[in-house]
């Protein structure tokens, strides 16, 4: 649909990499100071936020920005992987930091290895995720008509399931 060829992902990668790592220097302060579960909301919202230019790719908002602002599709894509790109890398920063700060001592290699394996856990329960989001909106080589649809569904499950949890045990952390 939107034709981009691997060197331009490659492009997009490496652009996602170096700002992810910029951004975890520069967000190193506020990553601390404030409190784990607020950081990871605002991370969650931004995340959400961050997920709409894929979303309106989808719909078209490329060709209404070549038109009206100059700008299409790789424009819209590689702004959005510079945005974005710091967030994957920001959230594991908090997962990391309870952990430092509530291992003892002479565990905390141990708690390490088992936020590790949970943090498997979630992967796998991501790939899950997907899975059964897959199943309800088909999406086959040729036939995109339910890739919106499935990429809101990503969007608001990305949204509403840490917002739950981080409400039910954000008073915890």
């Amino acid at each position: 649909m939107l034709k981009f060829d691997e060197a331009f992902y490659g492009v997009l990668r490496q652009t996602s990499a170096i700002i992810a790592i910029v951004a975890m220097w520069a967000l190193s302060k506020q990553l601390t100071d404030y409190a784990i579960s607020k950081v990871l909301l605002w991370l969650t919202i931004a995340g959400t936020v961050l997920s709409l230019p894929n979303i309106g790719l989808f719909y078209g908002v490329h060709e209404w920005t070549a038109t009206h602002l100059g700008f299409g599709a790789r424009t819209i894509a590689l702004v959005d992987a510079a945005a974005a790109s710091p967030f994957a890398q920001l959230s594991m920063i908090p997962l990391l930091s309870l952990i430092a700060f509530y291992a003892p001592a002479n565990q905390r290699a141990t708690w390490f290895a088992l936020m590790a394996s949970l943090m498997n856990l979630a992967l796998v329960a991501g790939q899950l995720q997907t899975r059964y989001l897959n199943q309800i909106f088909v999406v086959q080589r040729g036939d995109y008509a339910d890739l919106g649809p499935l990429l809101v569904g990503v969007a608001l499950t990305g949204l509403l399931f840490p917002v739950a949890a981080i409400a039910i045990f954000g008073r915890r952390i």
